[in-house]
């Protein structure tokens, strides 16, 4: 199979020693759905699930050296969480993190294995800073909470525990 494997920042392809058996790629939408008053579904929103790869690869050279670099190279990128790219022959998958390779030994595979790898999209949130303007704020006493440092709360005094204890059942049980 023509699919090839790239470090995400460098465009370097890596992974060369491994051969694609079969690969499968998952890209999947959800339609919300809701019940209304007449008992029917409604839709209104789409929510877009990550792209997933399952990848079966072979580790088959006869220099069972190569062999073991190509594994510690998969373990690296799944160590690390870092980021590869997969061409297909069908599509480019960007920002994929590896989430699983389990691999099998086998006497059939004398100086290699088979794995399984399973990769993810990773879509990272990215948050928002701004200033918020006085106008902007509802009650002034919420405007201004940079300064105030840490904060102490005050004693309970005696009249306030004494109001505490009294209840309109006081007297009744014993």
């Amino acid at each position: 199979m023509i699919i090839q494997f790239f470090n995400n920042d460098t465009k370097e392809v890596i992974f060369k020693s491994s051969n694609v058996t079969s690969l499968d790629a998952k890209l999947n939408k959800q339609a919300t759905k809701y019940q209304v008053e007449d008992g029917t579904e409604r839709n209104n929103h789409i929510v877009e699930k990550a792209k997933e790869i399952d990848v079966s690869l072979v580790l088959t050279k006869t220099d069972e050296k190569e062999n073991i670099a190509s594994f510690q190279e998969l373990l690296d990128y799944f160590n690390n969480n870092k980021l590869v790219t997969v061409q297909t022959k069908m599509n480019i998958y960007n920002n994929m993190l590896i989430e699983a390779i389990p691999h099998t030994e086998s006497k059939d595979i004398f100086y290699g294995c088979t794995i399984s790898m399973h990769l993810t999209e990773w879509r990272e949130v990215k948050p928002e800073y701004g200033e918020l303007k006085q106008e902007q704020v509802k009650d002034n006493k919420h405007s201004d909470t940079q300064k105030t440092g840490r904060q102490q709360g005050t004693e309970v005094t005696n009249t306030q525990e004494k109001g505490k204890s009294e209840s309109i059942l006081r007297g009744w049980t014993k």
